[in-house]
């Protein structure tokens, strides 16, 4: 999705604390072309209507966002040092 630079159809969990999973899908929406569906009003036809509107958009990918991918490492290599430490 993010991290790819790809269209997402997200669906935040509506017991999420504080609502954070909402806001982050809102913040993503920001960046690139997503569909949000609320929780409690998915239906089948509304997620399949959601993945048509999204496959119908030019193929194009948008931005990567390298950060998280580096991101990602430089935490996998933290708890492998924590791991190591702790041997």
């Amino acid at each position: 999705m993010f991290c790819f630079g790809l269209p997402a159809v997200l669906i935040p969990f509506g017991g999420a604390t504080e609502g954070h999973q909402l806001y982050n899908a809102q913040w993503l929406g920001k960046k690139q072309p997503v569909v949000i569906i609320d929780e409690k009003r998915l239906q089948p036809e509304g997620l399949a209507q959601a993945i048509r509107s999204l496959s119908e958009l030019p193929a194009k990918k948008y931005k990567k966002n390298e950060d998280f991918r580096f991101s990602a490492a430089r935490i996998a290599g933290m708890i492998v040092k924590e791991i190591r430490r702790r041997k």
